[in-house]
């Protein structure tokens, strides 16, 4: 599509220009009427407004997206768009508008046989399910995308479908096959030269070696990502690897050290506006606080932590945070404010699992009715494509009888040619017996034996001719009935004068008298009318 990655690129790494550049690609869809290019344009632009808080400018690019879709005549072209509107609809935490969009994404891309597409869809649904709570389902996906990458050979790719398969390991709380991928990440990362990677796949090791209870071991990673975090002058991840070590060293027991690292993490989260991963490391920092006795420093730390999430509305943080507080308030003996903060953790984590559930269970049973209507339509297709071959050879069948019945009578034809010289000029016994040859012939093609068993065929697979042609003209006589139907297979003159043992003439004949019979025009073809009954 014209200037897609340009206009992506753009719009998510300088909005402004990006914005400025989507308007004009909206532009010349709307001249070239191109509604491929005109409805990714209008996403961009979308985006971008999303970026600058100009929400209703945003609502009206997506919404004239939105329309466009059933528009966009190239599959590849309509994979493109829908695929942009469900990473917006995952962004805006509408789970079900994104699964509609995604899910069809992945059709149109199974059916493209784009694998690198597949496997950005299955990336997409991974987040989806993760946002949704169904970790199981995140993680499937994951490996999905995974596997596709490494077929294509992306070697970028592999590496981060090798971190968020991690991850999601690690939100199932498997941290040892968290920690055995972000390992891999990390040697796929060097081997490829991929640093960033190397960065992010390091921040994991050193967290699942944590939650592992293996401080020393995650000391050495968290360190030197560390100092290649503060050569790049990459703040939040210097942030992330400051809170990490602090964790680390409060398991080494190093309660001074830890502070030290924490209080250095929040200098750095508040020069880069982090507000959610101050209250964090403040969190961190109150725990360590308590730890050495200074519970009214904690306190205080722990109750900043908690306006600073009610302001920002994390959930799991401000849980975290109550958590805090209603151990520091028990072990202050303030037994009063324990129980409160109890009874609204109690009521958070309700809310919370109750959530997450809900979540969880719309997202799967979407997934699963998916899957059901694709199981649906490919047992519809397979009973279609069976007919269809039932009916073909059931044609074949038909037509191997109306070619047998004609191939029977062309040779009593020549018999009758034969014997007819000795009927006229034989004497006797040889004229005798000529005519009881042709009297045998004359009975066999009068048989009607042939022709029931051959009309029987024809009805299994032409339904209902006969009665729909006997109501519309109850005038056809038998032998006009069959030529109709013989021209029903779509056989000349000659062919059907051969299947009724007649002559071409006499068939013409019979054609005229169906044609005035059903009242056709000059203009309308009979054969055209029997082929449409």
């Amino acid at each position: 599509m014209l200037g897609a990655g340009e206009c992506f690129l753009l719009t998510h790494s300088d909005p402004a220009a990006g914005l400025g550049r989507a308007l004009e690609f909206v532009a010349w869809g709307e001249e070239h009427d191109d509604p491929g290019v005109l409805a990714f344009a209008l996403l961009q632009a979308n985006d971008a407004c999303q970026y600058f808080d100009r929400a209703a400018e945003a609502l009206e690019y997506r919404r004239r997206a939105e329309e466009l879709l059933v528009r966009i005549p190239d599959a590849a072209d309509r994979m493109l768009v829908l695929h942009s509107l469900g990473i917006y609809y995952v962004r805006q935490d509408d789970l079900s508008s994104a699964f509609v969009r995604l899910y069809e994404c992945e059709e149109i891309a199974r059916a493209l046989n784009d694998n690198r597409r597949l496997a950005g869809v299955f990336v997409t649904l991974a987040t989806a399910f993760e946002k949704a709570g169904a970790y199981d389902e995140a993680l499937e996906f994951c490996m999905q995308g995974l596997e596709l990458f490494r077929a294509i050979g992306d070697n970028v790719k592999v590496a981060h479908a090798m971190i968020n398969t991690g991850t999601m390991f690690g939100k199932l709380l498997d941290y040892s096959k968290a920690l055995e991928y972000y390992q891999m990440a990390i040697e796929h990362c060097r081997a490829v030269g991929y640093h960033e990677g190397v960065l992010v796949a390091g921040m994991n090791v050193g967290i699942s070696l944590n939650e592992l209870k293996r401080p020393a071991e995650a000391l050495p990673y968290l360190q030197e990502l560390l100092e290649k975090a503060r050569r790049h002058g990459h703040r939040t991840m210097i942030a992330e690897a400051l809170g990490a070590i602090g964790c680390s060293q409060i398991q080494c027991g190093q309660y001074s050290e830890s502070l030290l690292s924490f209080q250095e993490a929040i200098d750095v989260a508040l020069k880069s506006g982090d507000r959610i991963q101050y209250a964090y490391l403040l969190g961190k920092t109150g725990e360590v606080m308590q730890i050495e006795g200074r519970l009214e420093e904690a306190l205080a730390a722990f109750q900043e932590a908690l306006d600073i999430c009610l302001q920002y509305e994390p959930p799991a943080e401000e849980l975290n945070a109550r958590e805090n507080l209603a151990k520091l308030y028990e072990r202050m003996g303030d037994y009063r404010k324990c129980a409160e903060e109890q009874k609204r953790i109690l009521e958070l984590h309700r809310k919370l699992t109750g959530e997450v559930r809900q979540r969880s269970a719309a997202a799967i049973e979407h997934r699963y009715a998916i899957r059901a209507a694709r199981q649906q339509q490919e047992i519809m297709a397979l009973r279609a494509e069976k007919a269809e071959a039932e009916l073909s050879r059931r044609m074949q069948e038909l037509n191997a009888s109306a070619l047998q019945i004609m191939q029977r009578n062309e040779a009593f034809k020549a018999m009758q040619k034969l014997v007819e010289p000795y009927i006229r000029n034989g004497r006797g016994q040889v004229k005798e017996l000529a005519v009881r040859v042709r009297d045998n012939i004359t009975t066999a093609v009068d048989s009607h034996e042939k022709w029931r068993l051959f009309e029987q065929q024809f009805e299994e697979v032409h339904h209902d001719f006969m009665r729909v042609l006997r109501e519309r003209c109850m005038e056809l006589t038998p032998t006009e009935l069959k030529i109709c139907v013989l021209i029903r297979l779509d056989l000349s003159t000659k062919q059907i004068a051969d299947a009724l043992f007649t002559s071409a003439l006499t068939v013409k004949t019979h054609r005229t008298n169906i044609r005035r019979k059903l009242q056709l025009g000059g203009e309308e073809n009979l054969s055209s009318f029997l082929l449409a009954i």
